[in-house]
């Protein structure tokens, strides 16, 4: 006998995805929504059927399966009962809704069963390692359950999975995203590996903190190439180098161009905005940007990753991470961080010098500014003549 279907809407399918995705969702829900959909599917396939059977016939008898009134002729002569083509239609695209999620939910049934809690919880843990104000206590008392709840999960004979408030609340109290808690191995990652994500961490944190402003650049500054022959014309970006195959005669330079410094010798094209902060205590610049690097020289799309550099205190370009070469656990940092680059830099974000103007109007502190800005004192040279003299 089958289950009556309870209609579900767009937004209650995608949230059941969303939570299946995370890896958080209950499987009996997933079982219940794949047998309502297919149940769905089945109806909806039979109410078209005798209507598109009818169709193929028609196309194989050489008739105008266009022509509304031929249609109709033949639907009666086959005995269907009479429906329109914008009818049909709309079975049609409610069929292929419902078959699209069906899909879905198969798809997250069969990932459903590679979430592995043991490993959420080990990385929970190594976080815990490098964020010592966080305390699996408190993680717990903010998703709202009780004190050893992830003790209890832990146990060999506790086959429960943890509630998605459980652990989305320690992906936001840890500083990463849901997917890289549940997915990352942090056991598997290197010494330097580990360092590195520790410098990642703490990048994200100072912007989260607006410790760290952002600049946003558009990636034209990087894709297309500077004239190192014009006097007049821009200075070369930081990531800019003169191009080998630019070299004239004489042994200048004719451009500037950016390449990849993880993969040299293959085309990179910048595909989102560079962004870039003053990293005041090392005395160097860090750049972050989103592009794409033909790996296959027979392939015309290229492989999408980031890219994250370093500009020395002697203006030298040092290489900190691709995603493409990068371990899981440093990948989904590098792109979390990305994405908070971008949400901050969608927001009002000032730097140090608009913030010590404001700090002296507010604090009538004129000494804030001197600390920032050296007004040049004036001289009895910027005045040529007597008329020029602002009084007399």
């Amino acid at each position: 006998m089958k289950k009556e279907m309870i209609i579900m809407n767009n937004e209650e399918f995608e949230l059941l995805l969303q939570k299946a995705s995370l890896g958080c969702c209950p499987k009996e829900d997933l079982l219940d929504a794949k047998e309502r959909l297919e149940s769905a599917v089945e109806d909806k396939n039979a109410e078209c059927a005798d209507f598109e059977q009818v169709l193929q016939m028609m196309s194989f008898e050489g008739k105008d399966n266009t022509n509304p009134d031929e249609v109709k002729k033949a639907m009666e002569s086959h005995g269907v009962a009479a429906i329109s083509r914008d009818e049909i239609k709309v079975l049609q695209e409610q069929r292929n809704r419902l078959a699209h999620y069906l899909t879905n939910i198969t798809d997250a049934l069969d990932d459903f069963k590679n979430f592995n809690k043991y490993t959420c919880f080990n990385n929970i843990r190594a976080l815990l390692k490098v964020n010592p104000d966080v305390k699996i206590g408190m993680i717990e008392k903010e998703a709202g359950v009780r004190l050893g709840y992830m003790s209890r999960l832990e146990k060999p004979d506790n086959s429960s999975e943890p509630t998605l408030e459980f652990v989305a609340t320690a992906a936001k109290m840890l500083g990463v995203s849901i997917d890289f808690l549940i997915s990352a191995n942090i056991d598997e990652v290197t010494p330097t590996e580990k360092y590195v994500l520790e410098f990642i961490k703490k990048i994200a944190d100072d912007s989260k903190c607006g410790n760290l402003y952002w600049h946003r650049e558009p990636n034209q500054k990087l894709n297309n190439p500077t004239d190192l022959y014009s006097e007049f014309g821009p200075a070369p970006h930081p990531l800019q180098s003169p191009d080998d195959d630019s070299m004239d005669c004489n042994g200048n330079y004719r451009v500037a161009s950016f390449f990849s410094r993880f993969y040299p010798e293959k085309a990179i094209q910048v595909t989102g905005n560079v962004y870039w902060s003053r990293l005041e205590d090392a005395e160097s610049d860090m750049y972050i940007l989103p592009c794409t690097i033909n790996m296959d020289d027979n392939c015309v799309e290229g492989q999408a990753c980031y890219e994250i550099y370093l500009v020395a205190p002697d203006k030298s370009v040092v290489p900190l991470c691709n995603t493409i070469m990068a371990c899981d656990l440093i990948k989904s940092a590098v792109i979390d961080l990305y994405m908070q680059i971008e949400v901050l830099a969608s927001h009002v974000n000032i730097d140090n010098k608009a913030r010590s103007v404001i700090d002296a109007y507010l604090n009538k502190d004129k000494k804030v500014l001197s600390k920032t800005f050296k007004v040049p004192e004036p001289s009895s040279d910027d005045f040529m003549t007597d008329i020029d003299l602002p009084f007399k």
